[in-house]
């Protein structure tokens, strides 16, 4: 998981498409170096997909589809789902929102998978480190990923405080 650098709440196309990169990293790695996948991923995999439907429900971010919000939220806060959600589009419409969102996630995928396989020994040094220490800076990424060393992480934050006499 990764943590933002700054809470912000305008966004670009481009940012949200790597940061579907990046959610879709770990279930891409364990397909690559487990040659099978898990339910480890289930949740960036349900974040990638929740984004890339706002792109292009919300937002209008599809080219496909233009620059049109798809269904309106109208409705009490605490009402279902269901109930607080209209849909404002044919069933055409809706099979056009699900193949551009599968196009999207897919195409995140294949670039995930690009990165991953032409930084193969890199990723094999993350993975190791993250089994060996169970998380992994900013920087510790950086020096992984130059080929340096990593160093063990020296936080003192994680230690309990000596008592004082």
């Amino acid at each position: 998981m990764s943590l933002p650098a700054e809470d912000k709440s305008y966004r670009s196309r481009k940012e949200m498409l790597e940061e579907i990169v990046v959610l879709l990293g770990g279930r891409v790695a364990e397909a690559i170096i487990l040659d099978d996948i898990s339910t480890g991923a289930s949740n960036d995999i349900e974040r990638a997909t929740n984004l890339v439907f706002s792109m292009v429900t919300k937002y209008g971010m599809s080219e496909k589809l233009g620059p049109i919000t798809y269904g309106s939220s109208e409705g009490e806060v605490f009402l279902g789902k269901e109930f607080g959600h209209n849909k404002t589009y044919s069933e055409e419409t809706a099979a056009k929102i699900d193949a551009e969102v599968k196009e999207y996630i897919t195409d995140g995928y294949k670039k995930t998978e690009d990165i991953l396989r032409e930084h193969i020994a890199e990723l094999h040094v993350v993975a190791k480190f993250l089994v060996e220490h169970e998380k992994m800076s900013g920087e510790q990424f950086k020096l992984a990923m130059e080929g340096k060393e990593i160093p063990a992480d020296t936080d003192e934050e994680d230690e309990e405080p000596e008592a004082e006499e």
